[in-house]
């Protein structure tokens, strides 16, 4: 994963809850988030932490928003017991 600064967490609970960087958000306000912290040129990496049970039409959503703020995708396996 790259340096920190380069680097942001959007997690989706299974009920497809969003937390962006540790602080709740909804989809409609997530490319502005992302946006809000992505100043320069250097690529942002937002490693999505989705839950399993999370519905695959949010994750999807997610990812369009997080390219349309160019930014960049990553994924994350979950390991938390649901």
């Amino acid at each position: 994963m790259p340096d920190r600064k380069e680097h942001a967490t959007l997690k989706i609970e299974r009920d497809g809850a969003f937390s962006f960087n540790g602080r709740p958000t909804t989809e409609p306000a997530l490319q502005n988030a992302i946006m809000a912290i992505h100043h320069d040129d250097t690529p942002l990496y937002v490693e999505i932490e989705a839950s399993p049970s999370a519905n695959i039409k949010v994750i999807r959503t997610a990812v369009a928003d997080i390219e349309a703020a160019h930014a960049r995708v990553a994924f994350a396996g979950m390991t938390v017991a649901e």
